[in-house]
């Protein structure tokens, strides 16, 4: 039996009707990537297996990739990044993740590229660069590291700039320090923290939304009170804010419908009490002039500070939402999924969590009913 092909962009190399085909997807004109069957040869003697094949592939990719191919092998990587893929980035992708990569890239790529030129970079520059951070940094943050590299440089192949990714074949022969344990709230810390922000209502509402219905930071400024059902029953994720610009969630399976549970539906109802709500379309935490509030404003004016004077730990606002993952996946994990909305496993159910999973609710009635009596204990 042939070998198969040794790279993986090569795509499959199949026999079909008495006749090698490379099956593919490429880009057409309307930029849609679509799977296409490139007729190779007949099978004879001569070419008898795939690896008889292989040259012809190769040949064929070396062919297109001249065809109409820029002159910019010798640009400079730096140029390139800012010029060509930074842009696109911020055309394409979701505020904070072009916001995190242009802090990787100011803060470690750029240095690293210097003036060197897309068409001389190699993976063994990548491997003793990620070997030099990986001795003070965590694998999660070379990790992180790596993937704006290869991201980069698979734009780069994309355009017709080089003709593969280096950072695919480079490797990690240094282990990276070991990451730290990242911090969640327990239901007590969790009481603890709404009581001491009796007096902040914007506070005790942030850091609830993150414990008890399990948003992320820019899902609890993106909140509406159209998202909140009639019944109080639900909450509708559409959106998310950074840094006060919209976008769209960070998943298609972030857009669900999620439990409203108490203490959170008490809180959220006596905040839009005492709130001037002019529109369903107005945000549930805002500033002075109705848009949505800076949440690490309010971290850093408020919420640090009053938990210092009263002896709690800050952990910042996603510990809410580690906390009740934690709870929850210790007795459902299927449940952990549903309320975090993460994407499913069993991938025949597709990209939308169209109702919420009846283990969902489950779990989080019993967790309603353990805080309501840890609630009269106190």
């Amino acid at each position: 039996m042939g070998r198969k092909p040794s790279r993986p962009e090569v795509g499959t190399i199949t026999q079909k009707h008495g006749a090698w085909y490379w099956r593919r997807y490429a880009t057409n004109a309307a930029g849609e990537r679509k799977q296409e069957w490139v007729k190779l040869c007949d099978v004879s003697d001569e070419r008898r297996t795939k690896a008889d094949v292989i040259d012809l592939v190769r040949e064929r990719i070396k062919q297109e990739a001249h065809i109409d191919r820029p002159a910019s092998g010798s640009k400079q990587i730096g140029n390139f990044v800012e010029d060509d893929f930074l842009p696109w980035v911020d055309a394409n992708k979701r505020p904070a993740t072009a916001n995190g990569y242009k802090k990787i890239w100011n803060k470690h790529l750029k240095p690293h590229f210097g003036e060197m030129k897309l068409a001389d970079y190699r993976p063994y520059h990548a491997t003793r660069f990620l070997g030099q951070l990986a001795g003070k940094m965590t694998g999660h943050s070379v990790a992180h590291i790596r993937a704006l590299m290869s991201c980069i440089f698979a734009h780069a192949v994309a355009d017709g700039r080089v003709d593969s990714n280096p950072i695919r074949d480079a490797s990690l022969r240094v282990e990276p320090k070991a990451s730290k344990k990242t911090p969640h709230y327990t239901p007590a810390e969790m009481l603890a923290i709404l009581k001491a922000l009796a007096n902040h209502p914007q506070g005790q509402v942030a850091m609830a939304l993150g414990f008890f219905a399990g948003l992320r930071t820019a899902e609890i400024a993106g909140l509406q009170w159209g998202d909140i059902a009639d019944d109080w029953n639900t909450i509708q994720i559409q959106r998310s804010v950074w840094r006060g610009q919209a976008a769209d969630c960070k998943t298609e399976t972030s857009k669900a419908p999620i439990p409203l549970i108490e203490p959170l539906r008490s809180l959220l109802r006596d905040f839009k009490q005492s709130q001037t709500v002019l529109a369903p379309s107005q945000h549930v935490l805002v500033n002075s002039l109705l848009r949505p509030l800076d949440l690490a404003g309010l971290a850093h004016r408020i919420i640090r500070p009053v938990l210092k004077e009263r002896g709690l730990e800050w952990k910042g606002y996603y510990a809410g939402r580690r906390g009740l993952a934690t709870l929850l996946a210790n007795t459902n994990p299927q449940a952990a999924m549903g309320m975090l909305r993460h994407a499913t496993l069993n991938t025949t159910q597709g990209f939308y969590i169209k109702q919420i999973p009846s283990a969902t609710i489950e779990a989080m009635n019993a967790l309603e009913t353990s805080l309501s009596e840890e609630v009269r204990d106190k």
